[in-house]
């Protein structure tokens, strides 16, 4: 029998790797993989501005996971090359 781990409920021990948040980010967005940093920006602007509390009522979770994406995106410490 195969037991498996129970991820750590503070995440801790559960980091997806950065690949996997890069991509993420770029779905959140609405961007293609290969989108330059302008198309990124530009995305994240559109985003920004339609998930934004004052637009889209009190619940602040899109319009943070917008920042976070591009937060990510715009890291260029954190691109992985292919």
């Amino acid at each position: 029998m195969i037991r498996h781990k129970t991820p750590d409920p503070r995440g801790s021990s559960c980091t997806p790797p950065a690949s996997l948040v890069q991509l993420g980010g770029y779905l959140i967005l609405g961007v293609a993989v290969d989108a330059t940093p302008e198309q990124i920006k530009q995305a994240y602007r559109q985003k920004a501005l339609q998930s934004h509390p004052d637009h889209d009522g009190p619940d602040a979770e899109p319009f943070l996971e917008v920042q976070e994406a591009y937060a990510v995106l715009s890291d260029r410490r954190l691109i992985i090359s292919p």
